[in-house]
């Protein structure tokens, strides 16, 4: 019995059978195409029998195998090339980034050098103190280059002087030193150009002056030549050997070219310097003395400002009192003689100056006639520039700069300083002389104007008025309440534009024309367009005012009002709290108009705030008291009454601000039950 094989052929002579199945020749002749390999044979007496195995899959399985794996080894042949190739490359790139990095160094050294050179010339040209240039170029030279020292030695013939140093000791600063100390500054004067040891143990420089006190590696030395003469040398040093790139030697000779010139230029021009320096800082003076006409900061300002100006170690304003000379004023403040008499015995040149109506400048008080040794003992004082204060021949006072030390002789631009500085302070004190004057006369006014708030029924009021804390800033805040009938009560708020006699004197005016068109007709939008007419007819152009008027029905809590330019009150029910809506016109006295009424209705225990801009132009940290914190101030008062309301309004905006730059005025209507 044959076996049942699946992919298997049995081959009889003259039939065939497959898989057991008898067939034909021609069934089997296509599949004989394939490939088959013998996997038994019977021969027997006439006839054979042969089994052969289909094994065309497992041959092309093979040849595929076999193809692949050619192609596979073609692969590898062609990767390994290619890795090859990239790993060529690689170092390739490897080398060119090396490259690049080497120069992105040298490029970034060199930008950072470029830049620490434009902020050195930057603060170079920044200043016109000749020690400040000098320290700040080196200091900043150090940084750049990343030295632990630096000295500016100057040649002052025959030696070397050390008069700027960096990372060395204080005491070092005026250090004299011969060429062979300083014989790398020596060796740079001789070449006329800058050049550096990277390591100066084995020179016959390390063995001496600076450089072996501290032990010193290395050094850059660039020497100062204005006009082809060395006036000087600029040396680097470090602690440890360091060689310096060409960036950094070619940073050093710019530099060294900065500091040459402008050690050149000091020593050219530093009178002309010092004449600029005063005459800038006499215009600082006479913007401070402006600012103000306030005399206790005018003199206080200008003693300090001018003291520092002119070098002076003390400076004094003495105002003259009938016959005596008070020192008032003082620089520093704690001179110890503020508020004491200064003895014309002691200092008779202050009466030279006053007669003379010049400056006097005693350069040394110890070899003076004018200036007795009780001054000197007295306060210290080894010369004394004394300006007299004189106006319209009558003298002031005098202002009084002082130096501890003997300093050389002072200087014709000082003097003349000086005697610019008395016109301008006599100017000024007695210009706030006539302001303070005049500013009493306006506080007395405006106090004079203040009215008591009548009794009204059926109303409880509240009202506080605060002065600015700068007189000069005193001006035309007022206010009025007044009844209109038996039931209706008027409340007029305003702000006189201006500050001074005249701002307080319209309030007044404007007060009784209110009061009187008020009794022709009440209506706020009447008594506001007539008050209008009437200053815009008889007040001068710069003459307005914004004001606020309404009328209130205390019995039914109608009220009607109007705004001309002024803001309008704080309404605080039981349960609300805003600013009244309104249409504002324009101030009183600006331009022709009608002005327009509008209503409210309040209820039992309703508020009104009135307020000027004082409370909300209040200024604190910069920003504005404003209507939203007077609208918050006012809703926490809720229930107090109408005078605690006001009196917590002014303490809000003042200790939100701490100091009025305003005048300032609150009134307080609240509208009482039937009960009250």
């Amino acid at each position: 019995m044959l076996p049942d094989l699946e992919d298997s052929w049995i081959v009889t002579y003259g039939d065939v059978a497959l898989n057991g199945r008898r067939a034909s020749f021609e069934s089997y002749a296509a599949p004989l195409e394939r490939h088959y390999e013998v996997i038994a044979y019977s021969p027997s007496p006439g006839r054979f029998a042969t089994i052969f195995s289909d094994i065309t899959e497992r041959k092309r399985i093979e040849e595929e195998r076999r193809r692949r794996l050619e192609e596979s080894q073609v692969m590898a042949e062609e990767l390994e090339a290619q890795g090859a190739e990239l790993q060529s490359r690689s170092e390739q790139l490897e080398a060119q980034a090396e490259e690049l990095r080497a120069q992105t160094e040298k490029l970034t050294e060199r930008a950072d050098l470029a830049e620490a050179l434009n902020t050195i010339n930057r603060l170079v040209h920044s200043t016109l103190d000749f020690d400040e240039i000098m320290q700040r170029a080196l200091d900043e030279g150090a940084r750049a280059l990343d030295v632990d020292y630096g000295t500016i030695e100057l040649r002052e013939e025959p030696v070397w002087v050390v008069r700027y140093q960096h990372g060395f000791a204080a005491e070092d600063i005026g250090l004299v030193l011969s060429d062979a100390e300083a014989s790398n500054a020596a060796r740079a004067a001789a070449r006329g150009e800058p050049f550096a040891v990277a390591d100066m143990s084995n020179a016959a420089a390390f063995d001496v002056g600076f450089v072996h006190a501290y032990r010193l590696r290395a050094v850059l030395t660039v020497p100062l030549v204005a006009h082809e003469i060395v006036t000087g040398c600029l040396l680097f040093y470090a602690a440890t050997p360091r060689v310096f790139g060409d960036s950094e030697v070619d940073f050093a000779r710019k530099l060294g070219a900065t500091v040459s010139l402008a050690l050149h230029n000091a020593r050219l021009n530093e009178g002309e310097k010092e004449a600029t320096r005063l005459s800038a800082a006499l215009d600082q003076i006479n913007n401070l003395i402006h600012s103000t006409l306030h005399a206790e900061r005018i003199m206080q300002r200008v003693v300090t400002e001018a003291g520092a100006a002119v070098g002076a170690d003390s400076a004094v304003i003495a105002l003259k009192h009938g016959d005596d000379w008070v020192a008032e004023y003082g620089y520093p403040e704690d001179t110890g003689i503020i508020h004491e008499s200064v003895r014309l015995d002691e200092a008779p040149f202050i009466l030279t100056a006053v007669a003379e109506r010049r400056p006097i400048a005693i350069d040394d008080c110890e070899t003076d006639s004018r200036c007795k040794p009780e001054v000197q003992r007295r306060f210290g004082v080894r010369s004394v520039l004394c300006l007299p204060l004189v106006v319209r021949d009558e003298a002031l006072g005098v202002v009084l700069f002082n130096r501890h030390r003997v300093a050389g002789r002072i200087a014709p631009q000082t003097i003349d300083f000086a005697a610019k500085l008395a016109v301008s302070v006599s100017a000024a004190l007695e210009n706030a002389r006539l302001y303070a004057a005049q500013q009493r006369i306006a506080f007395t006014l405006q106090q004079n104007f203040v009215h008591s708030l009548p009794p009204v029924e059926g109303l409880e009021l509240g009202e506080v008025s605060m002065p600015a804390f700068e007189p000069e800033r005193i001006g035309g805040d007022f206010s009025d309440v007044f009844l209109v009938d038996d039931s209706r009560v008027a409340v007029l708020i305003g702000d006189v534009a201006g500050k001074g006699v005249r701002a307080a004197g319209l309030t007044e005016t404007i007060r009784s024309v209110v009061r009187a068109f008020a009794a022709v007709d009440p209506s706020p939008a009447f008594v506001l367009t007539r008050t209008n007419q009437l200053l815009l007819a008889e007040a001068a152009a710069d003459e307005f005012a914004t004001a606020f008027f309404l009328l209130l029905d205390r019995e039914s809590g109608q009220a009607t009002y109007a705004s001309a330019g002024h803001p309008a009150p704080v309404h605080l029910s039981r349960f609300s709290c805003g600013l009244l809506e309104t249409t504002s016109g324009v101030p009183l006295g600006s331009f022709e108009q009608e002005y327009t009424d509008a209503h409210v209705t309040l209820s039992p225990d309703d508020y009104l705030v009135f307020y000027t801009d004082g409370v909300t132009e209040a200024r604190g940290d910069g920003e504005l008291f404003g209507y939203g914190r007077l609208a918050e101030a006012a809703c926490a008062l809720r229930e107090r009454s109408a005078q605690n309301v006001a009196e917590g309004v002014r303490d809000a905006a003042l200790g939100y601000a701490g100091r009025l730059m305003d005048d300032l005025q609150v009134v307080v209507v609240r509208l009482r039950g039937g009960d009250a």
